[in-house]
């Protein structure tokens, strides 16, 4: 049967995909983790293949709107979710991608999936590991109790390892990287002074009071420049704090990023700081709030940042550094001293050690969508 469901969608002439989720989880124009990736993934699809058309596919929206990217890719927002379900039963998708649905809704696109499973490819993207062994059994119970016909994407490898266990077509799909992220090791010179830099949510669980702790007390070192590049949600009442208390303070040079901002000159600049940037501030307290393989780990691997970062997750295994990755209750006081006897030698053999690591890592955006294709077409 499994063969036969694979030949009636693959020989369709032109392939749709649906990736599903709940209103605010990721936008085209919102910048985010999950954002990133699966702007990044679905564009990399369709430069790779002409005759493949993308619907991000929202619901809970206010207002039924379509949003027209390119000839191939569309953001359509919607009501209810059986309004969406209505959505996808019309719309001759051979392949849905569910994110993040809420779980009141689960059971319907259970009973949903079970009616179309015969002339459609179901399939799963996990982006969050729950440190709670009861919130992740939950979680991934779904897979279990009522398993996918595709493919479940896990962007880590301990998402992976967990999944695997109940499911046997989970797959590692990390979070892709563009070419342009990359440097060679001729292109980033080694300055005069050393630019220190945090780039990324303003979010006490990104470690962002250990990073202000940190970058006052380098204050009088004239050896450093240091900077936070801050994307703060107003609804989030830690992080707007933080936010205005670094908006009204001139100990740090703060730069405000705006969440709904998007834009390809956004992505340059962000490819311009981190190019810029000789030590990388990344000390997550948890990851339950980001990525489960952090985008900006993998983007500043990408650019020879030097990471100072914190022991969770999948990060030791990705960074591979004794030396730069600390438990997050010494972050302060390791970051300090390493970053106060840092010199130029040291800097540039770390360089040439992250090089190597990004060398035999398959992160880039057309190897990924490549590996996504192959397995949505159960080539993998």
């Amino acid at each position: 049967m499994g063969s036969i469901i694979t030949r009636k969608l693959l020989d369709r002439s032109r392939v749709k995909i649906a990736f599903l989720s709940l209103l605010g989880v990721f936008d085209y124009y919102q910048i985010g983790g999950t954002d990133s990736y699966l702007r990044r993934l679905s564009n990399e699809i369709i430069k790779q293949d002409d005759s493949i058309e993308i619907d991000w596919v929202f619901y809970q929206s206010p207002k039924s709107i379509r949003v027209v990217h390119n000839r191939q890719l569309r953001s359509i927002y919607l009501g209810s979710f059986n309004e969406t379900l209505h959505y996808l039963e019309k719309g001759n998708f051979n392949h849905i991608v569910a994110t993040y649905l809420n779980p009141i809704d689960r059971i319907k696109f259970v009973n949903f999936r079970a009616r179309h499973s015969n002339t459609i490819l179901f399939h799963n993207i996990v982006f969050f590991y729950p440190t709670s062994i009861i919130k992740r059994l939950i979680k991934f119970s779904e897979f279990m109790q009522s398993p996918y016909n595709g493919t479940v994407f896990c962007v880590s490898k301990r998402i992976l390892k967990e999944i695997s266990r109940i499911n046997t077509r989970a797959i590692y799909l990390p979070p892709p990287i563009p070419n342009d992220y990359y440097v060679s090791i001729n292109d980033k010179p080694i300055q005069e002074k050393i630019q220190v830099t945090f780039l990324g949510r303003i979010d006490p669980r990104k470690g962002i009071k250990e990073v202000i702790d940190l970058i006052v007390s380098l204050e009088n070192n004239n050896r450093f420049i240091k900077s936070i590049y801050g994307i703060h949600i107003p609804t989030d009442h830690a992080g707007l704090e933080l936010h205005n208390w670094l908006s009204n303070q001139d100990l740090i040079d703060y730069y405000p990023i705006s969440r709904h901002s998007y834009s390809e000159k956004i992505d340059q600049n962000v490819r311009n700081i981190l190019r810029s940037t000789d030590i990388f501030l990344q000390p997550y307290t948890t990851l339950e709030s980001t990525v489960d393989t952090p985008l900006l780990l993998l983007e500043a691997m990408a650019s020879l940042c030097v990471i100072l970062t914190t022991r969770v997750g999948d990060i030791p295994g990705i960074y591979q550094s004794n030396r730069y990755i600390f438990d997050i209750v010494d972050f302060k006081k390791r970051a300090l001293d390493i970053i106060s006897h840092i010199d130029s030698d040291q800097i540039l053999s770390e360089r040439i050690r992250i090089n190597k690591l990004n060398n035999e890592m398959l992160n880039r955006s057309n190897l990924i969508a490549q590996r996504f294709l192959d397995a949505i077409s159960r080539k993998i």
